[in-house]
């Protein structure tokens, strides 16, 4: 053997010299297969990358769709929060407003009954000053005739 390249047949063993025109066939057939296997590899890569981006993409949606449907339901129960305990305020302050027009209502009533009781007072009171005159009235006059 020279120091030339040779290469061996895989099935029947014989040597021979790789010219430059061999090599030259072998090494284009070489840059073409790796070629389309870097096509291939690149085309493979290309497709997980878009399923990728797919399924990213599917992910981030449901999340924001549940994010959205959270904070949905978070301020629905506030709300609902909010609108109970005006609703109970609003039941308190009418309680409220109730138990105070009856005592205004009550107080009235007092004071019309003791608006009746000094008007009969005074009604009372007349009479008998109109009684003690004409007692007097008449005691005067019983004086007078006796005198005379």
């Amino acid at each position: 053997m020279s120091n030339k390249s040779t290469i061996k047949c895989p099935n029947c063993s014989h040597e021979f010299e790789a010219t430059d025109a061999f090599r030259d066939e072998v090494q284009k057939d070489l840059n073409l297969k790796a070629k389309e296997w870097q096509t291939k590899k690149e085309e493979e890569f290309r497709k997980k990358e878009e399923a990728f981006q797919q399924q990213l993409s599917e992910s981030l949606i449901k999340q924001k769709s549940t994010l959205e449907e959270s904070i949905r339901k978070s301020i629905s129960n506030d709300f609902e929060n909010k609108l109970k305990l005006l609703s109970d305020a609003n039941i308190e302050n009418e309680e409220k407003l109730k138990t105070a027009r009856q005592k205004e209502l009550e107080f009235l009533k007092k004071e019309q009954e003791l608006k009746n009781k000094e008007a009969e007072l005074e009604i009372s009171l007349q009479k008998k000053l109109n009684e003690e005159r004409g007692t007097i009235t008449e005691t005067i006059k019983k004086t007078r005739t006796r005198k005379k």
